[in-house]
């Protein structure tokens, strides 16, 4: 008994963590692709194929390897994924978007919370 206690209490603490830690976090495209602009100008902008990604915090480090707190909480940040910050959040307007694409206008803006 007392190990289930143990347990409940590590992955409680676990996912509080990942909960700290994710609170500024924020969309960005999955992936991204050109397209040709209105002045025949490519432009380089999100595969609507790709959706954006929950991205809870800073994944990469400036060597662009995983940082030790995305290897960290990789579990939980697929399941956030998966179950609530899901693409249909990201267009609620309740979470900052980085490098929102705006097709009419073809330009980049930033989305803040609603």
């Amino acid at each position: 008994m007392f190990a289930l206690i143990a347990l409940a209490v590590v992955v409680a603490g676990y996912t509080a963590a990942y909960v700290v830690a994710s609170k500024d976090g924020f969309y960005r495209p999955g992936a991204y692709g050109l397209l040709e602009g209105p002045d025949g100008q490519a432009i380089l902008a999100p595969k609507a194929a790709f959706g954006y990604d929950w991205i809870p915090f800073e994944m990469r480090g400036s060597d662009d390897n995983l940082t030790v707190k995305a290897i960290l909480f990789y579990p939980l940040v697929e399941v956030d994924r998966r179950l609530w910050h899901t693409h249909d959040r990201m267009e609620s307007g309740a979470y900052p978007v980085e490098n929102y694409f705006d097709y009419e206008t073809m330009t980049y803006r930033e989305l803040e919370t609603q």
